[in-house]
């Protein structure tokens, strides 16, 4: 409790986060103590903040002092959590994957089990969660069309259709059915519904498109995929679940570079002169890329032991589970 901690000031709530940091090996005990926050002690507050997921400012706010205040038991229990999720999935994972982790919001690609690439990602809100799966990468498609997914459809636009038809107008989306353009001022939206929609609603490709310039595809039963978006400022947050429950991507072009290493036939400039021509065009992929998304909120790496928030509040179900008592052979 008490106001935010910050370099230069002093106290005993100073002296007593230099034990607190010095009993996980953050902070080196000075040789003649004092109760200074020094920068040295900034830095030590910054290395547990990224290890826990947190903006690292080094100063201790709220949300640092609440990850301060996690028991060496809970933490226990939260890496067992994790090594039980672990031990669901398959440990070959192949020989160059893509690994995104929902909890840290963040996309790694390994080849050969080497990081050759990562960036961040936003995440599907709690109340849309990412889903946990794997499945195949095959291509990617620039300047995408958008095929707005039921769930989105039923609760956010069509909602917003029904009280201003020019919604669909200022959001560049057409109505469709099946391949014929439908003019939205002819449509009675009063009579529609979940169970009585038979239209399609898709948004062109441009910067307002939702999908940004390209999108990652591997067909799956959710309907997820990762993808660019053109709501960049949500990436200088550290808790990033925002989306509907794809993926979005920090810097996908980035990402569509690393791609075309492996694509003989197309090269940036063909890329350029693709998004530039604002067509769609798919690009296939030459060799598959496995993508295994997953939700850790603990693991080791070689930087040490890194925490994260339990962003869909999953962690206390496992806990449990694994608390309860074996069943016996009778």
């Amino acid at each position: 409790a008490g106001e935010t901690l910050k370099p230069g000031m002093a106290g005993s709530r100073v002296t007593a986060l230099k034990h607190r940091l010095s009993i996980e090996g953050f902070f080196l005990m000075e040789e003649e103590p004092n109760d200074t926050y020094s920068e040295e002690l900034a830095n030590a507050v910054r290395d547990f903040q990224i290890h826990h997921g947190l903006e690292a400012d080094g100063n201790v706010g709220k949300l640092t002092l609440a990850s301060m205040n996690i028991t060496a038991t809970a933490k226990i229990a939260k890496l067992r959590a994790n090594m039980e999720r672990l031990r669901w999935i398959s440990q070959d994972m192949g020989d160059h994957y893509v690994f995104v982790n929902i909890a840290d919001f963040t996309m790694k690609v390994y080849r050969a089990d080497t990081l050759s690439y990562e960036q961040s990602v936003v995440v599907g809100k709690p109340f849309r969660k990412t889903p946990v799966f794997s499945d195949m990468m095959t291509y990617f498609v620039l300047n995408p069309y958008w095929t707005v997914p039921p769930t989105i459809l039923f609760n956010d636009v069509l909602p917003e259709v029904k009280k201003d038809v020019a919604y669909l107008k200022v959001k560049n989306m057409k109505v469709l059915k099946g391949n014929v353009e439908v003019d939205p001022q002819t449509i009675d939206w009063s009579k529609l519904s979940r169970s009585n929609f038979p239209y399609t609603i898709r948004q062109d490709p441009g910067p307002t498109n939702a999908l940004g310039a390209v999108k990652f595809m591997f067909p799956n039963k959710y309907n997820i995929y990762i993808h660019d978006t053109p709501s960049k400022e949500l990436f200088n947050r550290p808790d990033r679940a925002f989306s509907s429950g794809c993926i979005r991507l920090n810097k996908p072009m980035a990402f569509v570079n690393y791609l075309l290493t492996d694509i003989p036939d197309w090269d940036t400039e063909k890329v350029q002169a693709t998004m530039r021509a604002g067509n769609d065009k798919t690009v296939m992929l030459k060799s598959p890329l496995n993508v295994h998304i997953l939700y850790l909120t603990a693991w080791a790496d070689e930087s040490g032991v890194q925490f994260r928030n339990d962003v869909y509040q999953r962690d206390a179900a496992v806990i449990e589970a694994l608390a309860e008592s074996a069943p016996t052979m009778e």
